[in-house]
Order: structure tokens, then C-alpha cells, then sequence
């Protein structure tokens, strides 16, 4: 099945480095603008500076779509900073199709 392109804006508006690390960019190559990819053992984390805005291009799996319903299934993927380790969230990969999500 073909891929799906994605983007993820990151806005810093703290007055410290932060850093954007997700289970969701294991083994996917992605394209970092305004930010800096470091990369662990077991991680590939993305830095962006205080005030900047850091945006990152990749490609997804396409979802599970059910025609019948016309829903697709959501991907949850956990997020976290590595520099602060305080700082946790989660993000929600979720696929448009039709007129609104074009195809």
C-alpha cells in the first residue's frame, strides 16, 4: 500500500532547548526543517531551539479503512522530550479521506 505523507509543527515557546521523541519515527526516514535530529541507541529524537518553529515531513502506513463507515483508524503514538524527561504527551496520527482529505 502506498504511504501517506505527513507533517508535524512543533512551536518552542519556552526559553529553553526542548526535544520531540516518539515511538511514531522508529524506522521511518524524516525530513527535520528548523530543528536538529539526535539520534540514541534506541531513538531518534528531534531538537528545537527557544522561540523557533521545527517541522517534520515524513511518511505514515495508511490506516485501516472501512469503507461501509467511511472511518479510518487513528494511530496513538506517545511523545516525549528527552532533555526533560517531565515533559510527556501524546500524538494521534488520524487519516482523511473524501473531499476534505483529499482522495
Amino acid at each position: 500500500m502506498p504511504s501517506h505523507d505527513t507533517v508535524i509543527v512543533v512551536r518552542n515557546q519556552d526559553t529553553v532547548t526542548h526535544a520531540f521523541a516518539s515511538t511514531l519515527f522508529k524506522g521511518i526516514p524524516v525530513r527535520v526543517e528548523g530543528g536538529i535530529e539526535v539520534q540514541g541507541k534506541n531513538l531518534k529524537s528531534y531538537h528545537v531551539d527557544p522561540g523557533q518553529t521545527m517541522t517534520l515531513h515524513f511518511a505514515t502506513a495508511p490506516s485501516k479503512f472501512d469503507p461501509l463507515t467511511g472511518g479510518a483508524e487513528s494511530l496513538r503514538h506517545v511523545l516525549w522530550c528527552d532533555i526533560h524527561p517531565e515533559v510527556k504527551g501524546e500524538v494521534y496520527v488520524i487519516e482523511t479521506r473524501g473531499e476534505l482529505g483529499g482522495g
